[in-house]
């Protein structure tokens, strides 16, 4: 389970400086791909659970 935490931090960081990028775009972009890191977490971490 560390290792998917540290995984999901290193995947949280990355979509943090991608929001700041977007953050020039639009206050919506930010919205939309905060949405979709969000079903694709959700999506993993419920496979994890199965898996596991």
């Amino acid at each position: 389970m560390k290792l998917v935490s540290q995984h999901f931090s290193q995947l949280r960081r990355y979509s943090l400086a991608r929001s700041q990028k977007l953050a020039s775009h639009g206050a919506q972009s930010i919205i939309l791909s905060l949405l979709i890191f969000a079903v694709v977490v959700e999506g993993t971490s419920s496979r994890l659970i199965i898996s596991i």
